[in-house]
């Protein structure tokens, strides 16, 4: 029931498909002749606008579901949950592929997590509504009709994740996404792109800025959100992680590369994050 609520509201808002009916066990949507977000439309310059307005949009939406839930019991129930069941190495054959893992075997998700939660608390990035599944980017649909406008054609879905979650959270595991396509079937999701550089960060949160129904002059400002998300862009690889390990792992061993260079990436940009702000944030 509660995505059918929240279906319909954002359907009113214009920020989804059409609801034409519900009832007890389903509903009846709009069909839009689309497909999945490409490599060269989500790398766009005016898509990458699009989609950070949507985006504030959507977390501006007051929805009338709970607000206040426990995000950091949910979290370390999570990742405490994924380490104490993680594989012994040696499951996997001596060599590259056990290498690669036991970078993620010796990731210490929960202590990692209550790193998170000693800066989160001091970073102040604000609960939002959020959709909950934007690291999935196949929950971002393009409209086939050519004729219609970027803003028109474009669309997040499957809102079966959603919940008020950290803003910052949400639009990090969007920049993330760049580094992925599920799309892939035969080798691991890789889309040969990067971590979207501070230009097309400030970019986005720019147009994110413009998508907001009342800003708040102190939180929702562009220097103040790009530093929300130079930290969180650390949770975005560790919700990665636990994604693609929960998911895929056993389906796709040749997702330990993917895995290992996410692992790597999380010391480099937390080695960096206490370079430059430890002495602010108590981390040195």
């Amino acid at each position: 029931m509660k995505q059918t609520v929240v279906f319909a509201e954002l359907a009113q808002a214009g920020l989804g498909p059409k609801l034409y009916g519900m009832w007890a066990t389903g509903r009846l949507e709009q069909y839009i002749p689309s497909h999945n977000i490409t490599n060269d439309e989500f790398t766009s310059f005016e898509v990458n606008k699009v989609l950070g307005r949507k985006m504030a949009q959507i977390h501006s939406q007051d929805m009338p579901i709970v607000k206040n839930e426990d995000l950091v019991a949910i979290g370390r129930g999570m990742y405490q949950t994924i380490y104490a069941h993680r594989p012994p190495a040696e499951a996997f054959p001596a060599g590259p592929a056990r290498d690669m893992y036991q970078k993620y075997y010796d990731f210490n998700f929960p202590e990692e997590f209550e790193f998170m939660i000693k800066v989160c608390a001091q970073i102040g990035s604000p609960r939002t509504f959020s959709h909950s599944d934007i690291e999935n980017r196949l929950n971002i649909i393009v409209v086939e009709d050519e004729s219609k406008t970027w803003y028109d054609r474009v669309h997040f879905v499957d809102i079966e994740y959603c919940r008020f979650g950290v803003r910052a959270a949400e639009i990090c595991a969007h920049f993330s996404n760049r580094g992925t396509d599920w799309q892939i079937e035969d080798r691991p999701p890789y889309s040969g792109l990067p971590y979207l550089d501070e230009t097309t960060q400030r970019e986005f949160i720019r147009a994110y800025i413009t998508g907001l129904t009342n800003p708040d002059p102190q939180t929702d400002t562009e220097d103040h959100i790009y530093h929300e998300c130079e930290f969180f862009k650390l949770g975005s690889v560790m919700t990665k992680l636990f994604v693609t390990v929960s998911f895929f792992l056993k389906i796709r061993p040749s997702y330990l590369m993917m895995i290992a260079n996410d692992v790597d990436c999380y010391w480099k940009w937390k080695a960096e994050f206490i370079e430059k702000f430890g002495d602010k944030y108590g981390l040195k």
